[in-house]
């Protein structure tokens, strides 16, 4: 609903929303769009790195799953 213009609407929603996905994305097996979700996020120059623990979390845990650590 939020739209392409997500993250000036409401960025802790999407926020949110990017990191659940991500971590939906890791846990359902669909790497390319949470890499996609997390890139997004981590990219973002307007977010804190303490914002960013989530997103950051989940591709700790996927590279480890995939033995990329």
């Amino acid at each position: 609903m939020l739209g392409p213009n997500g993250w000036s609407i409401d960025q802790r929603t999407m926020l949110k929303l990017s990191s659940e996905g991500a971590n939906a994305c890791f846990i359902s097996g669909d790497p390319n769009t949470m890499h996609e979700l997390i890139t997004e996020v981590i990219n973002r120059q307007d977010i804190s790195m303490v914002d960013k623990f989530s997103v950051t979390e989940t591709k700790i845990q996927a590279a480890y799953a995939a033995k990329e650590l």
